[in-house]
């Protein structure tokens, strides 16, 4: 079930967000950030902090890293109450709106090899596996698969 667009709204990410942003953060991610790690993207000239509000309520939210022609998508989530509404794919496609003019190459990101949802939304967005870290995960040691969208190909 999708949820109504009229009632969304995306706009920059506000220091008096991270309460609510840590909260998903934990309900989210063994491996949660910390209101630290929000605020040195919050203040990083090279970071775009996002959240995504439902009716007013904060149930998302996105950071990536813009350096050079790269982009780096380092968090994204949605509320687990909020799940399976398209709003993750709504974050996903701002990212990808945001970086299509410009110089970027590609936009690439780390995820769970055992997170399927994740990795389908991406692989429905034109991302791809290239490569595997292993042990990336704190938690469970888990590995974390490289997935890469390309935008521009060098010939």
């Amino acid at each position: 079930m999708t949820v109504s667009e009229s009632l969304i709204f995306i706009r920059d990410m506000q220091v008096d967000d991270l309460d609510r942003i840590c909260e998903i953060e934990k309900l989210v991610f063994p491996d949660a950030w910390t209101a630290r790690h929000f605020l040195f993207e919050i203040i990083n000239d090279k970071s775009f902090c996002s959240v995504m509000e439902y009716n007013h309520i904060i149930v998302g939210y996105m950071v990536y890293m813009a350096i050079a022609d790269e982009v780096h998508l380092n968090n994204i989530a949605v509320h687990p109450d909020y799940r399976r509404r398209g709003l993750g794919s709504q974050l996903l496609d701002r990212l990808l709106r945001e970086t299509k003019t410009g110089q970027v190459r590609f936009i690439t990101l780390e995820v769970h090899e055992d997170n399927y949802a994740a990795q389908a939304l991406y692989r429905s967005r034109g991302f791809e596996e290239v490569g595997l870290r292993c042990g990336y995960y704190e938690h469970d040691s888990g590995n974390a698969l490289i997935m890469t969208k390309y935008l521009k190909r060098e010939d």
